[in-house]
């Protein structure tokens, strides 16, 4: 019988630090059924005394007819597909694989684990690859001699319990207790000690907490590489004594921002913050804070940046200016500028007076001396404003006035001293001329602009910010 090998399931092609998975599945032909890469009809293998009319797939390593279950493509001898359970167990990046049984078996892949009972065989969470009968444990499909099944469970990050002991990747941790231990993190508290897999360290008990857990991967997946701790006697970071830091009032402030009594850090790294003089802009949508004084400002999430370096922002004006559909624009004596789900990016508008022209629940329009921009959550257009008249470039609502000047309806317009300009709701582009207006129209209109009503909006916009 021919087998795929396991490993040749899941092809990756890596390009830089992502990759894309290739899926095996199977493909039915009409009476055929094969196993393979979907495209690639050559690598294509045809299933054995399958029954295409009756085949279902399971997922992309089993699948079953009327008669055998297949797995990779190959049958698993001895299966009954009637009573076959999927059970799973090992995750991959394609789905889930492992465990499985019928009315007869228990198998793990695609092959029968010898004596186990498929009654009473369960599949344990917490811990992959681990399942048990009511009388023997198993691990990747191995039973585990040491094991006692009646007591045996999984507790986390691979480490495992029974009546007689606490197990590190089924390696028995020599003095922890099974009757009393806490996971915290990939570290284990137990009987008055810390432990980090099977060795026991030498942090306090007591006092010992995981701050922020670390790591390394790409789109394939990543996996743990190290943690930030802390006990009563300091800060650690990859077991290494931070020096400096106060570990009584040491805490997160969330997105990578931590602090103590005396200073903020970019993790482990003091920032040049004076805590009296400052303030957190915490930013929940994109997982980011934005921390300051009167001197610097830093953005902090998957990395560090220093605004004041990279858009001369004056940390001292700097400010949340309004919240508008989840993005957040904020304003310094320069420029404006938008926060979205991602990114902190400058705009092109420097304040001037007036500078807000409108604010709904969707957008903001703003102005400067020789543009204006539109911001929403689909991004930000600009229109030049040649031709117009930045000053008294301004929202005038609805109003019959109007709708005899320029054919407005009910809508409103934008407007200045010398026109009223097209407002189309699919274009962002508000400076298109509707009607050229006399110095005496453009008087009429001005009780209609509504500058403080949109003041008003935009104050009562920022009232469900978090700020620190």
């Amino acid at each position: 019988m021919k087998k795929i090998v396991f490993i040749l399931f899941l092809a990756v092609y890596y390009t830089g630090i992502s990759c894309s998975p290739v899926f095996y599945s199977y493909v039915t032909e009409g009476k055929e059924v094969y196993y393979g890469i979907p495209g690639y009809k050559e690598e294509l293998v045809k299933l054995e005394k399958v029954n295409a009319d009756k085949f279902t797939g399971i997922n992309p390593y089993f699948g079953k007819d009327n008669k055998n279950v297949y797995y990779q493509g190959s049958v698993i001898k001895g299966s009954d597909p009637e009573t076959f359970q999927f059970l799973g167990g090992v995750g991959t990046l394609i789905g889930a694989t492992g465990y499985s049984k019928d009315k007869r078996n228990v198998y793990y892949l695609g092959d029968i684990i010898s004596g186990a009972d498929s009654p009473s065989f369960v599949l344990l969470d917490k811990v992959e690859g681990y399942g048990k009968d009511n009388k023997n444990v198993y691990f990747m499909g191995k039973k585990l001699e040491y094991a006692d099944s009646a007591s045996f469970k999984t507790i986390g990050n691979d480490y495992t319990s029974d009546k007689n002991g606490i197990y590190y990747q089924t390696e028995k941790i020599a003095g922890a207790d099974p009757a009393e231990y806490i996971l915290e993190g990939h570290y284990l508290l137990s009987n008055e000690s810390v432990f980090y897999g099977k060795e026991k360290t030498d942090y306090d008990r007591n006092t010992f907490k995981v701050m922020e857990e670390f790591y390394d991967g790409d789109t394939c997946g990543s996996s743990y590489t190290y943690a930030m701790v802390k006990d009563k006697n300091g800060v650690y970071l990859k077991d290494e004594k931070i020096k400096g830091i106060d570990p009584e009032t040491f805490k997160s402030a969330g997105a990578g921002l931590y602090e103590d009594k005396n200073y903020y850090y970019a993790g482990t790294e003091r920032l040049n913050i004076v805590k009296k003089d400052s303030k957190i802009y915490k930013l929940d949508s994109s997982a980011q804070n934005i921390l300051k004084d009167n001197n610097n400002i830093y953005l902090l999430g998957n990395k560090t940046e220093n605004l004041k370096e990279k858009y001369k922002i004056d940390p001292k004006s700097f400010d949340l200016y309004a919240v508008v559909d989840g993005l957040n624009i904020f304003k310094d004596k320069n420029n404006f500028y938008v926060n979205d789900w991602l990114y902190l990016r400058k705009t092109d508008i420097t304040p001037v007076k007036n500078s807000l022209v409108y604010i709904d629940k969707e957008m903001i329009i703003l102005k400067s001396n020789n543009k204006i921009a539109v911001i929403d959550r689909f991004g930000t257009e600009y229109s030049d404003t040649k031709g117009v008249d930045a000053g008294t470039y301004a929202f005038a609502r609805g109003s019959s006035y109007m709708d005899e000047l320029a054919g407005t309806g009910d809508y409103g317009a934008f407007i200045d001293k010398n026109n009223i300009y097209k407002r189309n709701p699919f274009d962002k582009h508000f400076t298109t001329v509707s009607k050229k207006i006399s110095p005496q129209e453009f008087e009429n209109l001005k009780k209609y602009i509504i500058a403080d009503e949109f003041e008003e909006k935009r104050a009562e916009s920022l009232k469900a910010f978090e700020t620190e």
